[in-house]
């Protein structure tokens, strides 16, 4: 009998090794049972980190407590995982991602918006608000007075000239974000003026003439040089030499100064000439808007709108390659060859250079307003006044943020950082100025 249970005791403890040495060094090397699937499969690892960190994690609505954010979590069975992120005094983050065998699923940088209130900065109201192109300051009307806000530390700057001023309207920034264009008016005089932002305390309005242009816009590269379009002339003006030179006689819908060449509409149809001369060359495209303007972007393309009909045009002055999306009622870039617009239901993504627009959202609720996160990887809009954050990850549902609802939003944009949104709107029933900390 001893040496019976001897060799049984014996076999049993080579079968439970022949049995368990392979399952060890499975489960070593990433091997689980999937009772899901029934089957052994190879784990897979995911990687996350968020913007700010040590968020706390939540995987199918179990808490990770091993670790927060930024963290590797290893041996996960291959599957589709809900992912949370949470952190006190930030808004949620959720994201349905898989998990595949062998592989290793990116859940990186994600950003995490604060759940923060609007604070109030100025009672005033304000019209006529333009953002300079880096974000970096915003000019408005307020009282009949030009007023800058620098978003880079928050202050107001006054041009003292302007009190003298009677109906004010802001025309643009030059693409330096250092100059803005004024328009005039007073009783039947027209006047035009330049205003340098940089010129601290106080800056001082130039004046470039008293005419009724049609329009004034910036040259591309240039903050010294403009050029206006006249009944029956287009004029370039240069602020440094205060010269007036006439560069085309006839009558144009608008032109626009782009490599050497002038870009003309007449007549709803597209021309261009050599810079310095007069003759006309073949038209490049027949878009047949009566009613269009020249986007004043540096770009590959030529971008032209229509305020009427609303329809954005883009076309390559080189292959003559035309795209048309309708309904788009305004437009905003993120660098030289990237924009997006929007219409009353849907947000679009435009690349130049791809020349693919991509949709976004479409929505039920008609929508206000749409800008850049100046990173790049989100869009910030309005709708039914709540404003809203959209993640451009394609994995999953498009991620969306809810931040806040103001009772009335006219007007906003964000700081150069992508940390606080600026609107003029009502919260309380009080008309102002407003700042909000997403970041």
């Amino acid at each position: 009998m001893t040496l019976l249970y001897r060799r049984i005791t014996y076999i049993t403890f080579i079968i439970i090794f022949l049995i368990l040495a392979p399952a060890a060094i499975l489960y070593t090397q990433g091997f689980r049972y999937n009772f899901h699937y029934s089957r052994v499969q190879k784990t897979g690892i995911m990687i996350i980190s968020s913007m700010p960190r040590r968020a706390q994690i939540s995987l199918n609505g179990t808490v990770y407590d091993k670790d927060t954010t930024p963290t590797k979590v290893e041996n996960m069975l291959p599957g589709d995982y809900e992912i949370t992120l949470t952190k006190e005094g930030y808004h949620n983050w959720n994201k349905k991602l898989p998990i595949y065998e062998n592989n290793t699923t990116f859940a990186e940088d994600v950003i995490l918006w604060k759940d923060d209130y609007p604070v109030s900065i100025s009672q005033t109201t304000s019209t006529d608000w333009l953002a300079s192109p880096d974000n970096s300051k915003i000019a408005y009307i307020s009282n009949n007075q030009v007023v800058f806000f620098d978003t880079t530390n928050n202050s107001f700057v006054y041009p003292a000239d302007s009190q003298k001023l009677n109906k004010i309207k802001i025309l643009g920034w030059s693409n330096t974000s250092k100059k803005i264009i004024i328009k005039n008016q007073m009783a039947d005089i027209t006047s035009y003026f330049v205003i340098n932002s940089e010129q601290l305390p106080t800056p001082q309005l130039q004046k470039i003439i008293n005419y009724s242009y049609e329009s004034l816009k910036w040259d591309i590269d240039s903050d010294n040089i403009i050029y206006g379009l006249a009944p029956g002339s287009g004029w370039k003006i240069d602020l440094f030499q205060n010269k007036h030179d006439r560069l085309l006689t006839g009558q144009v819908d608008d032109f626009i100064i782009k490599d050497d060449k002038i870009f003309t509409l007449e007549s709803g149809n597209l021309f261009w000439r050599s810079l310095g001369t007069n003759q006309l060359v073949n038209p490049l495209e027949e878009i047949n808007c009566q009613n269009c303007k020249f986007i004043n972007k540096k770009s590959s393309q030529l971008i032209l709108f229509d305020n009427v009909s609303n329809q954005i045009y883009f076309v390559d002055p080189e292959n003559r390659l035309q795209t048309i999306a309708s309904q788009a009622k305004a437009i905003n870039w993120l660098d030289d060859d990237t924009l997006l617009f929007y219409n009353d239901w849907e947000i679009w993504i435009y690349n130049l250079g791809t020349r693919e627009p991509e949709l976004i959202t479409r929505l039920g609720q008609k929508i206000q307003f749409a800008l850049w996160h100046t990173a790049g990887r989100h869009i910030i809009f309005v709708s039914n006044n709540m404003i809203k954050i959209i993640e451009l990850d394609n994995r999953e549902l498009r991620n969306v943020v809810e931040l806040v609802t103001p009772e009335k939003i006219t007007d906003w944009s964000i700081d150069s950082r992508g940390e606080i949104l600026y609107f003029s709107g009502q919260i309380n029933n009080e008309y102002g100025f407003y700042s909000l900390n997403i970041r």
